[in-house]
């Protein structure tokens, strides 16, 4: 799973949007082209959004608008041709090399299609030589507005750090065997997400529950924590692992039979496990996580004699909820 993670942590992440007439290269396409152009140290996570018109000229039909949000910044470039999938092999070379973090700067031409031959003419009079001479002199140049192209400005002028998000999440879920007996917890959070790295600070509350017959015991735990968790991303997805610390307190209250000993303990736990992220909208994911929660500290609570509870050397916590990223 560590191998799994470390290669989607160095792979370059592309996040596409791309609109076309049907008669053009559609989304998959040009991801498939992109994927096919990227460099040997490609890496990051690029953001472009990619559009083909109708301009209704005869000379150039197609018009490519593309912007492009890299860590190191913005470029936005604009190519017009005769050929829309000439264009979108070119919207392709230039995502690809927004991803490298050395680019040189290329001068990119949009191949057009062949001409057709030219048409017969009958020769001038003689007396217009001279003047068909020279035209024709001017004629055999080719101009500049037959080839649509663009230089391409390098987009990495100067590596910076992606800017970090603001996150807030809510989850709820179940825990077992730490916290004494099975119920359910919940779990909040905030702090911060960068594309591959997110820390939080998060506060965990496990639900009374009740173990023993009669007597019995109902326990419940409150506690506050940090988390750090290292993510690859995969189109709309995040994936990797988390682990985290939490303080608290443990809270058990006896009923029937004698009084429970040992009402109220400190809670110190560790937990360690994968976790994930769906991104449905441009702000908001569907998260996961199941850890595995070490507590500190063991202890068996009990009524006279019978044990009504024991904190465990280990636990399992499953949750999912929902996260909102800020601007």
């Amino acid at each position: 799973m560590v191998l799994a993670w470390l290669a989607l942590s160095l792979a370059p992440q592309l996040q596409l949007e791309w609109r076309a007439p049907e008669e053009c290269p559609q989304l998959e396409d040009v991801r498939a082209r992109v994927e096919r152009s990227w460099a040997g140290d490609a890496g990051g996570v690029i953001a472009a959004h990619g559009e083909l018109v109708d301009t209704g000229e005869r000379a150039r039909p197609w018009r490519l608008r593309l912007r492009l949000v890299a860590a190191s910044g913005t470029a936005e470039r604009e190519l017009e041709g005769r050929s829309c999938d000439a264009l979108a092999d070119a919207a392709a070379l230039m995502i690809a090399m927004a991803a490298s973090p050395e680019v040189e700067t290329p001068t990119l031409t949009v191949p057009e299609p062949a001409e057709p031959p030219p048409a017969v003419v009958a020769a001038p009079p003689v007396a217009d030589a001279a003047r068909t001479a020279g035209v024709a002199a001017s004629a055999g140049e080719p101009r500049r507005s037959d080839v649509a192209s663009t230089r391409v400005d390098p987009i990495v002028t100067r590596r910076r750090p992606a800017r970090p998000r603001a996150e807030l999440a809510l989850a709820g879920g179940v825990d077992a065997l730490a916290v004494p007996g099975v119920g359910g917890t919940l779990v909040g959070a905030v702090g911060l997400h960068w594309p591959r790295l997110r820390v939080r600070a998060i506060v965990v509350h496990a639900i009374v529950r009740g173990v023993g017959a009669t007597p019995s015991a109902r326990h419940r735990m409150t506690a506050g924590g940090l988390e750090l968790c290292g993510f690859g991303e995969v189109r709309r997805w995040a994936i990797g692992a988390c682990g985290h610390a939490e303080v608290g307190r443990l809270h058990a209250e006896g009923r029937g039979g004698e009084a429970l000993v040992d009402r109220d303990l400190p809670w110190v736990a560790f937990g360690l496990g994968p976790a994930a992220q769906w991104r449905f909208a441009t702000r908001w994911a569907i998260t996961g996580s199941a850890a595995v929660i070490a507590p500190a500290r063991r202890h068996t609570f009990s009524v006279g004699r019978t044990e009504v509870g024991t904190i465990g050397p280990a636990g399992v916590r499953l949750v999912a909820g929902l996260a909102v990223r800020l601007p």
